[in-house]
């Protein structure tokens, strides 16, 4: 019960304990095998206290970080800013995207959807002319 207990109490406050260092030691290991990838990101596009505050964001929302190579490639291939939103009330939340990410997925999800054949011939023109860009 105790181990349970300590499990369950590290895993509510990760995001806090979560240092610069950790995230240097995560960074190295994953350099080992995917050096092209980390070196693209880090310190190019991003510092390693971004990718800090990234990590932390995650895991406060309580989303584990089980491929962080694929957590990296995606911070790296995305050339825009990131989107932010913050939820406020009842355990007000911030989530950090990648802007181009968040196009595509509502893209994909808008026409998986049949979404995007909806609507009167004034907006199906500005989706068709936005897909066209």
């Amino acid at each position: 019960v105790l181990v349970t207990h300590l499990s369950e109490t590290v895993r509510r406050h990760c995001h806090e304990i979560l240092t610069r260092q950790d995230v240097q030691a995560l960074i190295d290991n994953l350099k080992l095998t995917h050096a092209a990838v980390v070196n693209e990101l880090i310190p190019g596009q991003l510092s390693l206290g971004q990718v800090q505050r990234i990590l932390q964001n995650l895991l406060a929302e309580g989303i584990s970080i089980r491929n962080l190579n694929h957590l990296v490639q995606v911070l790296r291939d995305s050339r825009e800013e990131f989107d932010v939103i913050t939820y406020w009330g009842k355990g007000g939340e911030t989530m950090v995207f990648p802007r181009k990410k968040m196009r595509d997925v509502t893209d994909e999800i808008l026409t998986d959807n049949g979404i995007r054949s909806q609507g009167s011939q004034q907006v199906l023109d500005v989706w068709g002319a936005k897909k066209g860009r």
